[in-house]
């Protein structure tokens, strides 16, 4: 249903609630009270209601009366107040009016399940009273709107609801494939970095087994120069040892260089006495030739 229809069918129960059937009674006071209402003077009424019942009493009709007032003065809530007290002691004929007028106090506020309960109470107090039939088959078909919009709407409301369920389960589901590709590029990045590191640790054993096998190239050949160096130097001090030990020991001499020398000694002692000789003396205890 429409705004606008809703709004039709609020004027429509608008009218029919226009119509009360005021308690006159020979009051003069109670009269002017109704004069009032029917003037719109429905704050004023309300006013002179009010001083009925404080000098009447509380009687039915008077409450129906000030119930019609608040009513018109827009008053819902106070008005089924004042129709509520009207059912004690009323006859069937003021509860059949005062129920069809509950009936539209409960409308007005959008109550329609007690609305529709009220009509059939004034129909069952007063069987075929037009208005209430036509107010009652108007609140069942406003109920029946009303139930087919909160349907509608609850379906509208579900259906949202799947939408944002399953905007949400998408939503997840890509942040779990985005959180799956970050673990999946985290540990790919972290096996390169791994990869990487063993590639330099391989090429840094590489390079120091290469400074360890120089070093150790060097070594051999410097063990190998100085073992030459070495087996050089033996010959030589061989060589030397020997020729020290040839000055150390002398040789042997033959029969013949020992006469030799002998000659010569005898050639060293003549060639002495001749210096002597010449000299002018003689070699003590020589003998003269």
């Amino acid at each position: 249903m429409s705004k606008y229809t809703y709004l039709s069918l609020l004027l429509l129960v608008a009218i029919f609630a226009s119509s009360f059937d005021l308690f006159e009674g020979p009051n003069e006071d109670v009269a002017a009270a109704n004069l009032k209402f029917r003037q719109q003077e429905y704050e004023d009424a309300i006013k002179s209601y009010d001083e009925n019942i404080k000098n009447l009493g509380s009687k039915p009709e008077l409450h129906y009366n000030k119930g019609c007032a608040l009513y018109k003065a827009g008053q819902y809530e106070e008005a089924m107040n004042e129709f509520l007290k009207v059912l004690t002691g009323a006859e069937d004929k003021l509860k059949g009016r005062d129920y069809y007028n509950m009936g539209n106090a409960l409308l007005q506020q959008g109550k329609l399940r007690e609305a529709i309960d009220s009509y059939k109470r004034s129909l069952r107090a007063a069987p075929g009273d037009r208005d209430a039939i036509y107010n009652l088959e108007l609140a069942q078909h406003m109920l029946k709107q009303a139930e087919e919009k909160q349907k509608n709407q609850q379906k509208q409301d579900q259906q949202n609801q799947d939408k944002e369920n399953q905007d949400q389960q998408n939503q997840d589901q890509q942040q779990d494939q985005q959180q799956d590709q970050e673990n999946k590029d985290q540990q790919q990045d972290q096996q390169q970095n791994k990869d990487q590191q063993q590639k330099d640790q391989q090429e840094q054993n590489k390079d120091q087994q290469g400074q360890d096998d120089q070093q150790k190239k060097e070594q051999q050949q410097g063990q190998q120069d100085q073992q030459q160096q070495q087996q050089q130097q033996q010959p030589q001090a061989g060589q030397e040892q020997q020729a020290q030990q040839m000055q150390a020991v002398p040789e042997e001499k033959s029969e013949t260089e020992k006469k030799l020398d002998q000659l010569q000694e005898e050639e060293k002692s003549f060639q002495l006495f001749r210096f002597m000789e010449q000299e002018g003396g003689q070699p003590e205890g020589g003998q003269d030739w």
